[in-house]
């Protein structure tokens, strides 16, 4: 076919059910022209130019300018750049949840990892380069529901782009929550290797894997251990502990130190460094940070009887007026009782409480017992002295 000829007259020579089948598949008009134009004008010839589709593609790319690879390199390149997001197709995530879906059963929303987890292992993948990721990244089907976009501007052409945000989620705050954060993970990476089946390093079931790090970090080691008080390491720092596991899983891929990612895990939870340097002295040095029971101190502020027979002991005869007393000064009255009750004055008072129906509560402001003030052992009154009134 002439080089010169018009487009008018290329498309007039070319046979009509080829031009069905070029339209059919959506193919542009451009690229259409580029084929009539080397002699692919009837589908007889066109059918001819290989028998598979690789071999098609390879034809076209050395014929024509027709790369089916450029557009996926230069978005790949875009992404890197931080030009545009890397994206997931729908239905590449479809395919690559219908494959995950055959060993595990149909996903949930919750569970099923979103297009933008996805797609960050999937880059992961590609570089050989695994990272630690961050939770409120580890994000499900359903939180992705509503996608925000972000302005952005090409540093190469300065035009300004819109492009898709990033989805993100709150911290895990309870047990369970990290335990379906790891099974997202270990999703994503098992929706990946459907992708990329070649990568040895990712193991076939990533799900268990991620189940036996939530086990070690919630176990009786981590997230259990309580100290000779009772008390228990702050969930921070067992969120904090979980990512150095990750990390140190991740640069042992990295460093090619482990065979599989799996392996990677179980090394990490048995580092005796990490746990050392990330979870044992942090929490030593949490608890020495607590303020600790004074001795004589009871949980609600009221002093021991002992503790206030020494302080009395130690403060001797005193120098103003009231020598004539005969109820020895006492430290600290109760207002109320443990509980938050508000303590009745009437009822402390020698008197006593003539009200039938009192909303306060009826305890002694020494010793919180069932007597009043007046009526109290631990008040030091000189011997036949009568009971004082308290204010």
């Amino acid at each position: 076919m002439p080089a010169r000829a018009t487009d008018e007259e290329v498309l007039a020579r070319v046979e009509s059910s080829l031009k069905f089948q070029m339209d059919h598949a959506g193919v542009p008009s451009a690229v259409q022209l580029l084929v009539y134009r080397k002699g692919y004008d009837n589908l007889i010839v066109f059918s001819g130019i290989d028998e598979t589709r690789t071999a098609v593609r390879e034809a076209l790319k050395t014929e024509l300018p027709l790369d089916y690879t450029a557009d996926s390199e230069s978005n790949r390149s875009d992404a890197k750049c931080g030009v545009q997001p890397r994206m997931v197709q729908v239905t590449e995530h479809a395919s690559m949840k219908a494959a995950v879906e055959v060993p595990h059963g149909r996903l949930s929303d919750r569970e099923l990892p979103s297009k933008s987890l996805v797609a960050q292992k999937l880059e992961q993948v590609e570089d050989n380069a695994p990272c630690a990721e961050d939770m409120r990244d580890v994000t499900s089907l359903e939180d992705a529901e509503s996608e925000a976009y972000n302005a952005i501007i090409d540093p190469s052409t300065a035009v300004l782009r819109i492009k898709p945000g990033k989805t993100t989620t709150t911290p895990p705050g309870t047990p369970e929550e990290l335990r379906l954060r790891h099974r997202r993970i270990g999703l994503a990476w098992e929706m990946v290797r459907a992708r990329h089946s070649t990568r040895s390093w990712l193991p076939d079931r990533c799900v268990d894997a991620y189940r036996r790090l939530s086990d070690h970090v919630l176990g009786s080691r981590v997230a259990g251990l309580r100290s000779g008080d009772g008390q228990g390491p702050s969930w921070t720092l067992v969120l904090k502990y979980e990512a150095e596991v990750r990390k140190q899983a991740y640069r042992l891929i990295r460093d090619s130190e482990a065979p599989d990612l799996a392996a990677a895990l179980s090394a990490a939870c048995k580092c005796p460094e990490i746990l050392t340097n990330h979870f044992v002295i942090p929490f030593s040095l949490e608890r020495h940070d607590m303020p600790k029971e004074r001795e004589g101190v009871h949980k609600d502020g009221s002093l021991d009887a002992r503790v206030v027979d020494a302080l009395l002991a130690k403060l001797g005869k005193g120098r103003g007026k009231g020598k004539d007393t005969s109820v020895t000064k006492t430290v600290g009255k109760h207002q109320r009782s443990s509980d938050g009750k508000r303590l009745c004055y009437a009822f402390n008072k020698a008197k006593g409480c003539a009200r039938k129906d009192c909303p306060f509560l009826h305890a002694c402001q020494r010793c919180l017992g069932h007597h009043s003030y007046a009526k109290c052992p631990l008040v030091k009154r000189p011997t036949g002295a009568p009971a004082e009134d308290v204010e």
